[in-house]
């Protein structure tokens, strides 16, 4: 199977094989973390207009939907009873214990818990939890650059 790449606003370089309609690249996002990867479910020519503007949005919206996200990941993870005693977590710590891994901009509006507005595209935020082995991963549900709902899968 054949690589393909190609450089498009505002991903970057992203590339994909064959006649996939996946395509992939690591990026940081400043206030959301380093290291994602980033998994467009577009066409065989790239990602369609809708994928990169709601990328466009979370970029843009990243200090805010951390800023939105942080007491609803806390209340999130305590009340899942993940958190072992000896942790308190707070504002100033909880994104410490999150490490990023997934960023899914998916092919329509839908994502595992939510439907946005026609036309534009959901968008996935996935991080591993490091308070021990075996946890879910953490999601956060962005639909036209807000947040939308805090899930694990």
């Amino acid at each position: 199977m054949f690589a393909k790449s190609i450089t498009i606003f505002p991903f970057g370089d992203i590339s994909g094989k064959g006649q996939s309609k996946i395509w992939e690249r690591k990026l940081d996002i400043p206030y959301l973390g380093t290291g994602f990867l980033i998994r467009i479910w577009g066409t065989k020519e790239g990602p369609t207009v809708s994928q990169c503007e709601a990328f466009d949005k979370l970029i843009n919206n990243a200090e805010l939907i951390r800023k939105d996200a942080t007491a609803r990941i806390i209340h999130f993870l305590t009340s899942s009873d993940i958190v072992p005693a000896d942790i308190e977590l707070s504002s100033s710590n909880v994104w410490a214990f999150l490490l990023p891994c997934l960023i899914e901009v998916h092919a329509n509006n839908e994502y595992s818990l939510g439907i946005g507005k026609l036309g534009t595209n959901a968008i996935s935020i996935g991080y591993n939890i490091s308070l021990g082995e075996g946890f879910p991963l953490l999601q956060i549900g962005v639909l036209d650059g807000v947040i939308d709902e805090i899930y694990s899968e």
